[in-house]
């Protein structure tokens, strides 16, 4: 009987384990020697009369990365929204879901093979009104 004690504490610390760190599952759970992914660099955006936001990031060389996530967050709210569902392959984004008038707070992070997110890089803009066939009024 005392043989068959220690094997089920073994099982239950491995399903403990496994149930609240999720430490049987290294698909989705990074781990601790995995090499922290850098935040995308030399971040830019700007926007056209249209309303459209730019965003472009220099491509991130790490073996690792599996791409991007791109957040907004807009002057009024508090709370920051992601952009893109899963992560991007493309060191660029268009965001077509903006205000003109208002300002926005952007953020980039690069994405692991693992699911870990880097540190944020992070961007302002104010998207202005379009100007469309509005000309200047000679001063008289």
């Amino acid at each position: 009987m005392n043989a068959t004690r220690p094997a089920l504490f073994a099982v239950v610390i491995l399903g403990l384990c496994t149930l609240i760190a999720g430490c049987g599952d290294e698909s989705t759970t990074p781990t601790s020697n995995e090499t922290p992914l850098l935040p995308p660099q030399n971040v830019v955006v700007s926007h056209n009369a249209a309303g459209e936001v730019f965003l472009a990031w220099d491509r991130n060389s790490q073996s690792t990365l599996r791409g991007y996530n791109v957040y907004r967050r807009n002057s009024v709210e508090s709370s920051i929204q992601k952009l893109t569902p899963r992560p991007i392959a493309e060191n660029h984004y268009k965001d077509v879901g903006v205000e003109s008038g208002r300002e926005y707070e952007y953020r980039v992070t690069s994405v692991s093979n693992r699911g870990s997110e880097s540190v944020f890089a992070s961007t302002m803009i104010k998207v202005q009104p379009p100007t469309r066939g509005v000309k200047d009024k000679p001063q008289v």
